[in-house]
């Protein structure tokens, strides 16, 4: 079974909500160490191939060499450093979705785990 998932197929309360599972933050990076995209996902895979597959995705990730992922315990604090680290590291290819994010204040976890992927070329 899928991280998450209980095995029910219906649309109870017995499935997680998006924000209760794990999500990975990612920044995206040329080989020269620009900082090229931030974003987060419960699917890293999933998701680099739907920006390579998307026209304004594609324009960074062809020149993307390196993907950091950092895992957080959920969806919304992983929401919340992205758009800290969006604000603060200044991306060249994305802007903040949602500023009220920056004013919150409180605890947030550490990441859990922190993976790099160097590529040659992105094929996703």
């Amino acid at each position: 079974m899928a991280l998450g998932t209980t095995g029910c197929t219906c649309k109870c309360t017995c499935q997680p909500k998006l924000d209760d599972r794990p999500a990975w933050l990612y920044r995206a990076y040329t080989d020269g160490g620009d900082l090229l995209y931030i974003g987060i996902t419960v699917d890293p895979k999933l998701r680099m191939r739907q920006h390579y597959k998307s026209t304004v995705g594609r324009r960074w990730v062809s020149i993307t060499r390196t993907v950091v992922f950092e895992l957080y315990e959920d969806r919304r604090t992983a929401h919340i450093l992205e758009q800290r680290a969006i604000t603060q590291e200044s991306p060249s290819h994305n802007g903040i979705s949602d500023p009220r994010l920056l004013e919150f204040v409180g605890p947030l976890a550490g990441a859990l785990k922190t993976t790099t992927n160097h590529y040659g070329k992105l094929s996703w």
